[in-house]
């Protein structure tokens, strides 16, 4: 009877075991698809243009448990600094974008200087030359 009783005693341990493992398996799965959603979710915002609107789905709950998770923590704060650098690129490229048509602007008022004062020398250089003839002549 000692047998089967030390039998059905390590058999509930095994069962125990068992059970704690799936429940960290399941935990794992879990975290590793929010994980999986963050990625795609980061490689959205990486990829899309800002003339395209996308909804990006992640679950804030799941994605501030996630960022409780000692384990989990590396791979958030990776994520979340490829967020950022893309962000800053975006505001980069958006003050690029303000410099040229500054620039831009810029080229087209020197245009508009440079014809008017082509424009004067001209008609200087022909008020001389008339103004040539006009001694000359004798007045």
């Amino acid at each position: 009877m000692n047998d089967i009783a030390l039998v059905g005693k390590k058999l509930a341990n095994a069962h125990k075991e068992f059970d704690d493992v799936k429940a960290k398996t399941t935990i794992a799965d879990a975290n590793s698809e929010l994980i999986l959603n963050l990625l795609r979710n980061t490689a959205k915002l990486v990829s899309v243009s800002k003339d395209e609107s996308v909804v990006l789905n992640v679950n804030e709950k799941g994605f501030n448990k996630l960022k409780d998770k000692e384990e989990m923590k590396p791979f958030v704060a990776e994520l979340e600094a490829i967020k950022n650098a893309f962000n800053s690129r975006e505001v980069k490229v958006e003050d690029m974008k303000h410099e040229v048509e500054f620039l831009k602007d810029s080229v087209t008022v020197v245009h508009k200087k440079k014809s008017f004062w082509t424009l004067v020398s001209s008609a200087t250089t022909i008020l001389a030359a008339a103004l040539v003839v006009y001694v000359a002549r004798g007045h």
